[in-house]
């Protein structure tokens, strides 16, 4: 699998959660946007997994110091982080 050609965008974003995550149908993508971290506590293995999918998808290593800080921050700083490791290179 390829790199995306361009940056990832809030709504690629989104579709890749519900596309590669269970998520139950009360998580809004208003919810999913705006606080990640009360999806990801609910399972531990969530969080593992998408954490798993990114750095796949993008063949990106999110730094140790930026996981937690990940998890912890709304989805525009989650494509950001994706975004700066993915394509800094570039």
């Amino acid at each position: 699998m390829s790199i995306p050609a361009v940056p990832l965008e809030k709504s690629d974003a989104l579709l890749a959660l519900r596309s590669h995550l269970l998520i139950d149908t009360k998580f809004t993508d208003s919810l999913l946007e705006l606080n990640l971290l009360s999806f990801f506590v609910q399972k531990e293995d969530t969080a593992i997994g998408w954490v798993n999918f990114i750095e796949s998808r993008y063949r990106i290593d999110i730094p140790d110091c930026e996981v937690d800080y990940f998890f912890f921050s709304d989805l525009n700083h989650m494509i950001r982080v994706i975004n700066k490791y993915a394509y800094e290179t570039l």
